[in-house]
Parts: structure tokens; sequence; C-alpha cells
């Protein structure tokens, strides 16, 4: 009969070798213990400022990239690992936020931060990962979006402003901000897949 620990170590083994659905198995098994320590690591400096789930995310984007050389076999040791990635993950918020206090965010800083709220819809812990992998063709795909629609995307889901603010600073009602919206996600999607279809020639 296999034990826990061979079931572990053979996922992983087929994590090593390209299996996204393995790894993201091992990951959702992990989750909530991830959750904790990113929670942990995130303490008094970062609260308020960034999301757990942003914390994780980073660290799961370097999980996907680094995985080929981690060499251990337990669930213990790849804990371990991936632990230390998230530490590392809540140092570079916490560098990233102090630097903001100090300038300005740039264009591109903008951009990334604003391809990473249209991208999060998390369903599961690589999800997002498989998004990821065209966050370029993504920014190029917001920016291709006609003013106001990008304005609608940056308002209501990169800041979340509340629907009223954001209908009261663009003179419109919130019904109108609304459908506003719901075009701007549409535009989006369509010129993500219009832009994809030119990327592999289709």
């Amino acid at each position: 009969m296999t034990s826990p620990d061979d079931r572990f170590a053979e996922q992983l083994r087929a994590a090593r070798d390209g299996d996204r659905k393995a790894l993201d198995g091992l990951l959702t098994q992990l989750e909530h213990r991830f959750r904790v320590d990113a929670e942990r690591r995130v303490g008094t400096a970062l609260r308020g400022r960034t999301r757990v789930s942003d914390i994780l995310q980073d660290a799961y984007v370097e999980v996907v990239r680094s995985l080929a050389g981690f060499d251990g076999s337990t669930e213990g040791e790849f804990f371990t690992w991936v632990t230390k990635i998230i530490e590392n993950a809540a140092r570079r918020q916490h560098r990233h936020l102090t630097a903001q206090k100090r300038k300005p965010p740039s264009g591109t800083t903008e951009w990334n931060a604003l391809t990473a709220a249209v991208m999060r819809r998390v369903t599961s812990p690589l999800s997002d990962l498989q998004r990821a992998e065209d966050a370029e063709l993504i920014v190029m795909a917001i920016r291709d979006l006609r003013e106001d629609h990008q304005v609608a995307i940056e308002q209501l889901v990169l800041l979340e402003r509340p629907i009223g603010e954001v209908a009261e600073a663009l003179g419109r009602s919130e019904a109108a901000t609304r459908m506003l919206l719901s075009r701007a996600r549409a535009a989006l999607t369509a010129r993500i897949d219009q832009l994809y279809r030119e990327r592999s020639g289709l």
C-alpha cells in the first residue's frame, strides 16, 4: 500500500516534470499552511497596505520558475522551501512599498499593478500563474483600450473605489458607470483574444 509520503514524492516528481495539475495539487494541499505563514510575515509593516494573496501569488510564480532546481522529496522539505520563497516575496513587497513612499510609482509599475488586479481571479493556487505567463500581452491589451475604458478598469478594478465615487468623478450615473465597466471588461477580453490569436498565428 502506498504511503502518504510516497504519494507526495510521486506527485512532486510529476510537478518537476512539468505537470501543472500535480503542482497545483501540492500547493492546494498546503495552501492553508502557506497562507498562515504569509500572514505572519506580513506583520504590522505591511498589514493594510498589501494582500496576503498578492504575496502568495508572487511566491507561486517563483515556485514554478525554480521547481526544477528543488532537490527535496518530502512534504516537510517542500514546505520549508516554499516558505522561504514566501519570506523573500514579503521582503520584496516591503521594499517596494517603502520605495513608493519616496517616489511616485513609474508607469511600468502602475501597469504591472493594474495587470495583476485584472488577472486576479483566484480559483486555485496556479490559476493566476497561467494568466501571468501572458502578462505582457495583457498590458498591451489594456493600453489599447480607449481612455474611458482604461479609467473604469483602473478605478474600479485596481483601486477598488466605490461605484458611487467613480460615477460622480466621471459625471455619470451609477448605472451608466457599471455599464461602462462591463463594456471595458468586454473590450479588454476581446483585445486579449485578438492579440493572443495574432501571437499564435491563428
